[in-house]
């Protein structure tokens, strides 16, 4: 995941350019590149971060991480039609932004697939990413002064 999100960073700001400063390359096109690729950094650092945590995460995290990834792989299959689907309006009228929107395209079908299998691995195994902060809490005594803790072993019942 980490490696396609720096791939579609670099092909994003490659396309952007190019889509901004060839003739008959779209504005648009170019927001939508730069726009993902900022999107795309943010949830390579919150999965990060959630994902390779020392102290757990909490389950709410993890049920971010699952969204923001199903909403990015949503995001590059519309993003991959509407590249091809402009890539080919470009070499049908023999434009130089073709080859930068057809790539562009490429990397967006990757990205939609590979976010897609990421997020679908994260709910399979969201339990394990959430067990660390829950097994802390459940531990917890409720009626406990604060700062002390229940241990594994007590004869506390609820």
């Amino acid at each position: 995941v980490l490696f396609f999100s720096l791939l579609d960073v670099i092909v994003s700001l490659v396309c952007a350019g190019f889509n901004a400063q060839t003739d008959g390359g779209s504005k648009g096109l170019s927001f939508a590149a730069v726009w993902s690729a900022l999107i795309v950094i943010a949830y390579a650092i919150i999965g990060s971060i959630t994902v390779y945590s020392a102290n757990g995460t909490d389950l709410f995290t993890v049920g971010n991480l699952i969204g923001m990834g199903a909403m990015l792989s949503q995001l590059f299959f519309v993003l991959m039609w509407v590249y091809f689907i402009l890539g080919q309006r470009a070499a049908e009228q023999k434009l130089e932004s073709e080859k930068a929107d057809n790539t562009m395209g490429c990397i967006c079908f990757f990205n939609f697939v590979i976010f897609g299998v990421w997020t679908s691995i994260i709910i399979s195994h969201r339990g394990e990413l959430g067990n660390s902060v829950q097994s802390i809490n459940n531990n917890m005594r409720s009626d406990a002064p604060v700062g002390s803790a229940a241990i594994d072993g007590d004869d506390y019942e609820d």
